[in-house]
């Protein structure tokens, strides 16, 4: 079973010198629907998770699969997510969602589809950035 629903989820495929970049945006008033989503694939509750919205007629659908990757498919693209990166992916929107907003401004996760090519999603409101100094307080490298 799919869950289907309605979210303004924007996602776009660009290539940057010799990788390509699978983009997801999801914006912050979306977040809980999207968080959902990803615990019912993450609790095997759903197959996938189909999004869309109307004025566009491509929906972007999130399954589980052994690889990481994505592909076209007419006017949908479907996005495949090993379950590690989905557990990952899972804690980085439900950390954003909590808190207001993420740590970063994104999470890449290799596409092994696609040597040399990344999905990444990112989030609207993330904290600043830290200096290389601050950086190396926090991770105790000196």
């Amino acid at each position: 079973m799919k869950k289907s629903i309605q979210l303004p989820i924007q996602v776009r495929s660009d290539t940057i010198g010799d990788h390509s970049v699978f983009k997801v945006h999801v914006p912050p008033d979306s977040l809980n629907q999207w968080c959902l989503c990803l615990q019912l694939l993450h609790d095997e509750l759903v197959d996938g998770c189909v999004f869309f919205f109307p004025p566009s007629k491509m929906k972007f659908e999130v399954r589980c699969g052994p690889l990481s990757t994505y592909h076209k498919d007419c006017n949908k693209y479907i996005v495949f997510l090993t379950a590690q990166d989905l557990d990952c992916l899972r804690y980085f929107y439900l950390k954003y969602f909590k808190n207001g907003f993420a740590e970063v401004d994104h999470v890449d996760i290799e596409d092994i589809g696609h040597e040399g090519c990344y999905l990444t999603f990112y989030a609207s409101e993330y904290a600043a950035p830290v200096s290389a100094d601050e950086a190396r307080k926090r991770l105790v490298i000196y």
